[in-house]
C-alpha cells in the first residue's frame, strides 16, 4: 500500500469510530443541598422526559444517583449539545417552579434565578461515561466476561437498588424517565 492509501485509510478508519451514541457523566454540582436527594432526581426526571417528548432526545440509558447524571444519548455529539443545552433550561425551570412552592421567603429562589441566564456547566461537571460494564447494563445488555469479575458482579448487584435507572426491570410499570429500548421504538 502506498502512503497516500495509508492516509487516505486512516481517515477513513477515524470516521468510522466516531460514536452515534453520547455517553455522558455529569457530576451534580454545589447546588444539591437547594433540594433533597428525592427531590433532586425527581426533578432531572422531569427535565429528562420533557427532552424526550418536546426534542426528541433519543435516550438509551440513564442512571440518576445523588452525586452523578449517567446518559447514553443516541446521537451526534452536536446534536446532543444541543439537548443537553435543552435539559439545562427545563431542569432549570422546573427547579425555580419547585422552590417558587417551597421557598416562603424567596431567598433561595432569587439566587436559582442566576442560573435561567446560565450553561449547564454551571449546575454540573460534564465528562465522558467510560466504564463499558455500566454502559452496557444501562444499555439493558448483560455483561458477558470470560472470567469472573467482583466489580461487574458487584455493579449488577448494585444498580439493582438504585430508583433512577434504565437497568431495572418496572415489571410492565413505565419506569420514572422514558427510554428508547428495544422494545418501544417510541
Amino acid at each position: 500500500m502506498d502512503k497516500a492509501h495509508v492516509i487516505l485509510a486512516r481517515k477513513m478508519d477515524k470516521r468510522s469510530i466516531i460514536p452515534e451514541n453520547q455517553k455522558i457523566l455529569l457530576t451534580i454540582g454545589d447546588w444539591k443541598g437547594i433540594l433533597n436527594a428525592s427531590e433532586m432526581k425527581i426533578s432531572i426526571a422531569i427535565a429528562l422526559n420533557h427532552c424526550c417528548g418536546h426534542h426528541r432526545m433519543q435516550l438509551l440509558g440513564y442512571l440518576i444517583t445523588d452525586q452523578e447524571v449517567s446518559l447514553i444519548i443516541e446521537g451526534k455529539k452536536l446534536h446532543v449539545d444541543h439537548l443537553l443545552a435543552k435539559f439545562y433550561d427545563e431542569f432549570v425551570s422546573v427547579v425555580a417552579d419547585h422552590l417558587s412552592l417551597a421557598d416562603k421567603q424567596g431567598h433561595v429562589l432569587k439566587n436559582w434565578e442566576k442560573h435561567r441566564e446560565g450553561a449547564l456547566s454551571d449546575l454540573f461537571d460534564r465528562s465522558i461515561m467510560h466504564d463499558p460494564h455500566l454502559i452496557s447494563l444501562l444499555l439493558g445488555q448483560d455483561i458477558d466476561l470470560p472470567y469472573h469479575s467482583a466489580e461487574a458482579e458487584q455493579l449488577k448487584q448494585q444498580i439493582k437498588t438504585y430508583d433512577f435507572c434504565s437497568a431495572i426491570d418496572y415489571s410492565g410499570a413505565e419506569g420514572p424517565v422514558k427510554v428508547k429500548t428495544k422494545w418501544n421504538k417510541k
